[in-house]
């Protein structure tokens, strides 16, 4: 057993716990890890730009990062968006089955539609108060932190844990995977360090006695799990070609059984073999989004990161411009079709825009990366004098930006039947869907079903939202491909519950993305 381990270990006294003891400054490991290029964390409020107004969000700019609870807060209930900020009730989940909680979230995954995605990356980060459980909420806050980091949204599932305060043997051992995926590890390391009994994981107190500069420590922790035989022999390789590289020159990486994880991801990193990304879970794609890989890894990075909402648009929009593309072919077309639009653009030439519109539009529907796109360039689009087959492709992209409303509103106006329809969704009227199809008529139930329908009325009823919301989100979770009825009841259930921005995004979305091809 593990516990045997630090015993063991303990008597031996190779675990040098006058490490652990100082308060000071952390010393800096000849092993630093890049920090994550992420920055979400400069602009918490970000993420709400598709449900509330700028000025809310300016009256609730805060910082994002706590290490204490608020009085009488349970561990379900951390977050880091207020309900002023969301919009949503303060008990969303206060009266939700909790074993179905914890199976609705544990069942989320990335939404085709980016509106619902935004949503249930809300749902994750808000502060609201959880149902009551014997656990003080622990089982609630592991799921929610569990889903951002399938969500990608490796910044933010680690604010909020450190805003729950994870330095205690219940959460630390996902504080550490996080923090590992982040490339911010001191803090936990530090934590580690001061406390020993936080994890009985010899592997995260060994990297942590390296990020401490205690490599003797670490060596001789190593030694003693490898000869009690509670660190399983690749993983003691491993570690101990991280601990010492010199030692092991000419010995092959060993073969790693079983899944990644994120300490075997950052130990082959600090070797100089990070493992490629694409086959690996979404969590690790945040790693390449350092300056130090590749420019096409960094791309591919940011694109499978935009689509979940883990990253701001604009941060894929740097990576694109940032050079010349050296081949053909896939993502390096993707970002030549880009560039040529992007600069057709700052010459505020119209010609030379709508040349290039249809080209990157094409291109970046291939990607699944519409709406990103169109967050990025939609509005300002429609105020171009274009002509008229590019002037109704801008119209379509603004629709799909934050700006929906606004363009709607505007001048600007595209004749085609399923644009007519979807300027009417985006003002908030349900327009005629006759000729349209199935999911036309399920979004327009949508907008004019009096009632709630099931299956969500008796969860409203019974006065677990949350529980309706989630359920909601997976019913969609297959975007257009979704059950017609499914559509149009979600649509109520958002609209109804002060939801109605999600609601017209989302409608746009099914309609406009369905043949952006």
């Amino acid at each position: 057993m593990l516990t045997k381990t630090a015993a063991s270990v303990a008597a031996l006294g190779l675990m040098v716990t006058v490490a652990f003891a100082s308060g000071g400054d952390e010393p800096v490991s000849s092993q630093e890890g890049p920090r994550s290029a992420i920055e979400w964390l400069t602009d918490p409020a970000s993420l709400m730009r598709l449900i509330v107004e700028p000025e809310a969000q300016a009256e609730q700019a805060r910082d994002p990062i706590q290490t204490t609870l608020l009085g009488g807060q349970t561990l379900g209930g951390v977050g880091l968006l207020s309900p002023l900020i969301t919009g949503l009730p303060q008990d969303t989940f206060a009266n939700a089955r909790p074993e179905r909680l914890l199976t609705l979230l544990a069942d989320l995954r990335p939404s085709d539609l980016p509106a619902l995605q935004d949503l249930a990356l809300v749902l994750l980060l808000a502060e609201l108060t959880p149902p009551t459980t014997a656990d003080g909420g622990t089982a609630l806050l592991r799921t929610r932190v569990e889903r951002l980091i399938a969500f990608g949204a490796i910044d933010q599932a680690q604010a909020l844990l450190e805003q729950a305060g994870a330095d205690t043997p219940k959460l630390f051992d996902l504080w550490f995977d996080v923090s590992l995926l982040s490339g911010d590890d001191a803090q936990a390391c530090a934590a580690l360090r001061r406390a020993p009994n936080l994890t009985q994981d010899l592997g995260a107190r060994i990297f942590c006695l390296s990020r401490g500069d205690d490599w003797a420590a670490a060596s001789l922790t190593l030694e003693a799990g490898r000869a009690l035989g509670e660190i399983a022999p690749d993983d003691a390789l491993l570690l101990g070609q991280f601990l010492d590289p010199e030692a092991f020159e000419g010995t092959p990486l060993p073969s790693l059984q079983g899944q990644m994880t994120p300490l075997r991801f950052r130990l082959l990193d600090g070797l100089g073999e990070p493992p490629a990304t694409l086959a690996l879970p979404l969590a690790y794609a945040v790693s390449d989004l350092r300056d130090t890989i590749g420019w096409k890894a960094q791309i591919e990075a940011a694109e499978r990161l935009v689509r979940t909402q883990a990253i701001a648009p604009e941060r894929l929009r740097a990576l694109y411009t940032e050079r010349k593309p050296a081949a053909s072919g896939g993502v390096w077309d993707r970002a030549a079709a880009f560039q040529t639009f992007d600069a057709a653009l700052q010459s505020g030439d119209p010609g030379a825009i709508a040349n290039a519109l249809p080209e990157v539009w094409a291109a970046m529907s291939r990607a699944g990366l519409q709406v990103p796109f169109a967050r990025m360039f939609g509005a300002e689009l429609t105020d171009l004098p274009l002509a008229p087959s590019a002037a109704q492709l801008a119209f379509k992209i603004g629709l799909l930006s934050k700006e929906y409303e606004k363009v709607a509103a505007s001048d600007a106006r595209s004749d085609l039947p399923r644009d007519v329809f979807a300027r009417s969704i985006a003002m908030g009227v349900a327009a005629d869907p006759r000729g349209l199809g199935p999911l036309a008529e399920a979004i327009s139930l949508g907008f004019t079903l009096p009632e709630i329908p099931e299956p969500f009325a008796a969860l409203v009823a019974d006065n677990r939202l949350g529980e309706a919301l989630l359920r909601a989100l997976l019913l969609l979770q297959d975007g257009a491909q979704s059950d017609p009825g499914d559509i149009a009841a979600a649509l109520v259930l958002l609209r109804t519950n002060g939801l109605e921005a999600v609601a017209r995004q989302a409608a746009l979305q099914l309609m406009l993305m369905e043949r952006a091809i």
